[in-house]
């Protein structure tokens, strides 16, 4: 898809990345792996921090191959959560009760 969209406009086109040692935080911030296709890119490994925007699925194929490759991984659930709080206090005019909301949606607290 990113290839046929690239052809769209002259002079454009599509390279994936290669993730190396180089990196220490590699972002997912696509739609891929929503559906549970593979982010075009070599998972990170040890030593590396893996994040995915996306919350839905909860472990994303690049989640999974990232932490098979020994990469810490963190989730989109976290900021989904972190979203709606501000929503509620932007309603509301009360602080946003986090933890119920957490637990509400099955949110990790920490980095796996």
């Amino acid at each position: 898809a990113a290839e046929a969209a690239a052809q769209l406009v002259a002079g454009s086109n599509v390279t994936t990345i290669p993730v190396t040692g180089e990196y220490e935080i590699v972002v997912n911030a696509t739609p891929l792996g929503m559906a549970g296709e593979s982010v075009p890119i070599t998972a990170p490994g040890a030593g590396q921090w893996a994040v995915d925007l996306i919350y839905h699925p909860v472990e994303t194929p690049f989640l999974a191959a990232s932490r098979a490759n020994g990469a810490r991984t963190v989730g989109g659930l976290g900021m989904l959560v972190h979203q709606a709080a501000l929503g509620f206090e932007a309603m509301t005019g009360r602080p946003a009760p986090l933890e119920a909301m957490r637990a509400a949606a099955g949110s990790p607290r920490t980095a796996q």
